[in-house]
């Protein structure tokens, strides 16, 4: 499954309502950032959302109106959001490492961080699902 099938648009009109009608905008500044689907993450408090995109990046997404306000291919998958850093994975070089990248979503999308962790033997760190395999990645804020 790729999420950018879906289409902008169309993504936009399913996060709409949820993240930033006018009747919760009041309420979204002590909302917490959420993954909505695998490949989305949402920020209610700016109305963005944060997706994979067909060139393997992420853009960056005014959720009311569908406006691209950023664009990256340093990675592509987000995964959470805290603090305006978004982290989230990078294509794999080979088997057995999670590349990951954090990223400032108040300036652009900038990678201020790049890491990778050793995974179990046989395990390769896919970005998207095939027949056969996939690598489903979770995680969460500290404390929470």
């Amino acid at each position: 499954m790729k999420l950018p099938l879906l289409g902008v648009s169309a993504l936009v009109m399913l996060l709409t309502p949820v993240a930033c009608a006018p009747s919760v905008a009041a309420s979204n500044a002590t909302a917490v950032p959420y993954v909505m689907l695998p490949g989305v993450v949402v920020d209610p408090q700016r109305c963005i959302a944060y997706m994979m995109n067909p060139n393997h990046g992420i853009d960056a997404v005014v959720v009311s109106s569908g406006a691209l306000l950023w664009s990256t291919t340093a990675a592509a998958r987000p995964l959470t959001l805290a603090g305006g850093r978004l982290v989230a994975q990078a294509e794999p070089d080979s088997a057995g490492v999670l590349k990951l990248v954090v990223l400032d979503t108040l300036h652009g999308g900038e990678v201020v961080v790049r890491t990778q962790m050793p995974l179990p033997e046989g395990v390769t760190a896919l970005i998207d699902q095939v027949a056969d395999k996939s690598f489903r990645p979770a995680s969460r804020t500290a404390g929470q």
